[in-house]
């Protein structure tokens, strides 16, 4: 069975603040959408320029899945 990476394409970025961002993560499985702010803008920051980007990623996910 092949493993599920996260890909940059699943998230949406959206700057709402001075360090303040919407992100939205879409499963490319079900097609579901989940929306979180967070305030991580070294986490955004990392991803955007390409470092740490599978581990990013992954964390980014989380947070748009938490309640």
């Amino acid at each position: 069975m092949a493993t599920k990476t996260n890909k940059i394409e699943d998230f949406k970025i959206t700057k709402i603040g001075r360090k303040t961002y919407e992100v939205t993560y879409t499963s490319p499985t079900t097609g579901k959408s989940w929306t979180q702010t967070t305030d991580d803008h070294d986490l955004i920051q990392n991803i955007l320029n390409g470092h740490s980007v599978i581990i990013g990623l992954r964390k980014l996910k989380f947070i748009c899945k938490i309640n």
